[in-house]
Order: structure tokens, then sequence, then C-alpha cells
């Protein structure tokens, strides 16, 4: 039996009715039960209305949340469905355990539905994806040897506990960031590690003590990633509203007693483990990508993107990375992983990793001769390195302009390189004799053979694109490009 504790972290109301949801910014009736496996639906959105994070939502009536628990049981038979894959299954038993732990009500046959779906998760361990699903998998074990009781509930917590510690060990980097380098991720895999503080004190699990370090250094990472409007740079897969926000979770932690980060200082801030890094000054905050696309072993969340980056002034966005706003294979997928809807550098129309399928991923850029300064970070990356060329980037910082230096270095004929900017939804863009205005501030590029305003889309969360402005210079083997913001 579970003891008292802080509050988990609530989320947004999604059962709309008995019959209607709102999932990932898509409204969509649920009365046929053949909903919960219809191909027609985006597999993203299935496995949404199978996590039923909408129990986790206090404005929705308790007759409604268990209505909506009796139904997936009814309609979702064992080891049939979507709902039945590892994955789904790790977040909707963790959904149903903390309803009940808040309060909640769970009808009749549910606790016998859990236990069920509990053994099924201890015989499906997602080894061959590795990274979040398997601390998904892992917490979902220890919640369920904390909520029950008896020899089963004793070896999930056994089985749950060592698998979560291992994997914290190996996924969490040095400097507070998850393998993957999501921010949406990171953010969700942080509240796993204040769930599971909670819940264990709540039943006494005095080993959970080992994870507030963990949650303290994510917390830092977290931190330093955070824009002024609350969110993260949406590099690789990322999306707004995708995970409890900053201040969201360190409020969580100031109440389960975890050490609070500082605030970011002026000035340079480099997560050199995760390769990112922040720049601040009074007037603008710079966010840097000069990541590996992903760990080796699991690069499905990666994006072409080395070098990318965004770019705040005076608190409001200007130039932003594209986002994510399906993981459906297709079109929209390939783009928004492409070199071409990212804030660097395309050669030859090609980039800079083969992508292929909605996660797989072929030839990769590997980041090299990284060089970190007070007031610069310089990389180059062998992303095109088939082309036998490499693409060289050096980030300068003074208080009142960035300067970007691109050279692309060839060792035999190659194709024109193109270097784009995308602008947030909403900011005017002009271009005038070769410098471009964009709001209040000034871009002027040395080197270009040719600058143009293309069009292009934004992710605003899943299931949701605004228009933007894209500037695109295109160039042979140098580009210089100076932001006055």
């Amino acid at each position: 039996m579970l003891g008292d504790g802080p509050a988990f972290l609530p989320r947004d109301q999604s059962l709309v009715t008995d019959d209607d949801v709102l999932l990932l910014n898509m409204p969509q009736s649920i009365a046929d039960r053949a909903v919960w496996t219809d191909p027609v639906l985006p597999k993203l959105w299935r496995y949404a209305l199978h996590y039923m994070a909408g129990l986790r939502a206090p404005e929705t009536l308790s007759a409604l949340k268990s209505r909506h628990i009796e139904r997936w049981i009814e309609e979702n038979p064992p080891a049939r469905g979507d709902g039945w894959e590892p994955y789904p299954m790790s977040l909707r038993s963790v959904n149903w355990m903390l309803h009940a732990a808040m309060g909640g009500a769970l009808p009749a046959g549910s606790e016998d539905s859990l236990a069920l779906q509990l053994r099924s998760i201890e015989r499906q361990i997602e080894w061959h994806l590795g990274g979040n699903h398997l601390l998904a998998n892992a917490k979902a074990l220890v919640s369920g040897g904390l909520f029950f009781s008896g020899a089963g509930a004793d070896r999930w917590l056994l089985h749950g506990w060592r698998l979560f510690e291992a994997e914290t060990a190996a996924q969490w980097l040095p400097d507070g960031g998850h393998v993957e380098r999501s921010p949406s991720y990171h953010a969700l895999l942080t509240e796993d590690l204040l769930d599971l503080i909670n819940l264990g004190r709540r039943a006494r699990f005095q080993p959970v003590e080992h994870l507030v370090a963990p949650a303290a250094r994510a917390l830092a990472w977290l931190a330093t990633m955070t824009r002024s409007d609350g969110c993260w740079p949406l590099f690789n897969d990322a999306a707004q509203a995708a995970a409890p926000d900053t201040a969201t979770l360190i409020d969580y932690a100031d109440a389960l007693g975890v050490p609070l980060p500082d605030e970011p200082v002026p000035g340079l801030s480099s997560l050199s483990a995760t390769g990112y890094h922040r720049y601040t000054t009074p007037d603008w905050t710079l966010w840097i990508d000069a990541a590996p696309l992903g760990p080796e072993w699991n690069p499905g969340h990666g994006h072409a993107d080395v070098f990318n980056f965004e770019l705040f002034v005076r608190g409001c966005p200007l130039i932003v990375d594209t986002g994510v706003s399906t993981y459906a294979q297709g079109g929209v997928r390939a783009y928004e992983r492409g070199t071409a809807a990212h804030n660097t550098v395309e050669i030859g129309d090609t980039s800079q990793a083969e992508l292929w399928g909605a996660f797989r991923v072929g030839r990769r850029p590997r980041v090299y001769d990284i060089e970190i300064a007070p007031e610069s970070v310089a990389a180059q990356h062998d992303g095109y390195r088939h082309r036998r060329t490499t693409h060289a980037r050096a980030f300068a910082f003074a208080p009142d302009r960035l300067t970007i230096d691109d050279r692309v270095i060839r060792r035999r004929a190659s194709a024109d390189a193109v270097a784009r900017l995308h602008f947030a939804p909403g900011v005017a863009v002009t271009l005038d004799r070769g410098f471009a205005r964009a709001g209040g501030s000034t871009i002027r590029f040395v080197g270009a053979s040719e600058v143009k305003l293309e069009p292009c889309e934004i992710a605003d969360g899943f299931n949701r694109r605004l228009p933007g402005v894209c500037l695109a210079a295109r160039f042979s083997d140098r580009l210089r490009t100076v932001i006055i913001p």
C-alpha cells in the first residue's frame, strides 16, 4: 500500500466525452471500438490513446475516467493490437497506478488486468530498441512492484529496479543530459526519475534515494536548455507541450527535496558531453547543436542537423528549429528530419545523414575538432564524406552581434552549399541589397552568390504546422553570416 507524498504531475484533459478525445492536437471519436487499432489513424496517435494519460487530468469527471478504463479492458483483449505492445503498455500501466495513487478509483477487474499487463511487460523488455523504451519498461515494473504485494510484485520490483539502475547509469551523460539528445524526451525521463523517488518514498523503498543525484543533474541540464518561453530548443525529435515544462519539473523536484538548479549564467555554458551549448547576453540567447545525431545504437530520434541553432532576441524567438509534427513515415517526416529543415548547411541538396523510414539512419555525421573558448564554439563534421567534403562552422560571440563562419572543405569538385535560417512564425523578414531585416534584427551575408527568401513551415506541436519564412544563402567555399540582434 502506498503512503502519502507530493502530488504527481497532472496531464491536460484529453477525455472530452465517453466517445470523444483530443490527443496530439487531433480530435477524434472513439465510439467505435475499432478505433484502438484503426490503421487509418497515425500510429503515434493510437499509441497516445492507449497511454490513457487523461486519467491524470484533474478536470475530468471520475465516472468518465472509470468508464475509459472499463472500455479499454473490454475492447482490448490480451495480447492483441497496439495496446499490448510493451511501450504503450508501460506508460498506460503507470498512468493507471498514478491515477489510483492520487485517489482515483480503479473499476472492478482493472487490478487483474493491470497485473496481466505487468507480466506481459516483464516478458517483452525492449532490448532491441533500448533508450527511453527500456527506462519506460523498467519504471512500469518498479511501479507495479511498489503498487502490488506478493511474490509477483517482489519479482517485478527486483527486475525493474535492477534494469532502471543499470539504464540510468548507462543513458544519462556526465553533463546531466540524456543520451538520445531530445529535450522533450529528456524532460519526460526527468519526470520518471522524480516519480520513482516519489513512489519509492511512499512505499518506503530506500534505494530510490540513489536517483536524487541523477535527477538534480537532469534538472540542471534542462535549466541550461530552457528558453525564455519556458520550452526548449526543438533539437532532434522534440515538440512543444510533449512533456512537462522546466518550471513544472522544478516545482515537483522542490516538493521532493531534490536539489534545484542555479539560474543560467551570462556568457557561454557548455553541455559538452551532450554536445549542446548556450550563450547568453542581456539582449539575446543562442543554443547550438554541435552534437552527434544520437547514440550509435539507437539514432532513431536524431535529425541531420549538426551545427543547427536557435536564437532568441529580447526574450522572443527569432531563428528557430522547424520542429516535429509527425512520426508517420512519409514526406513530412523525411523533411523534418532532413538538413534542409534546420539552421545549418546543406551541400548538393543532400542531408548530412542517410535517413530512411521514420526512425532509421544509415550513414551519419561525426563531429570532431571541437574548440570551445569563452567567446566562440567551432567544430567540423564529416556527414558529406561520401562527397569528399567537410563542413566546418565557427560561432563567434560579441555583446552586439553573432558571427557564423562556414567553410566547405572540398577534396574534389562538389555542388554548391546552402545555409538556411528559419524564422519563428510571425517574424516579418525583408531582403534588400544583401541585407535582411527580421523583426528588429539585421542579418548580413558575406560570400554568398545568392540570397533568397523561401516559404517554410514550423511545427507547433504534433499534427499542427504554421507558415514561416526561411532565408537561404547559396555559396561555394566560405560564407560569413553576421546577425546584429
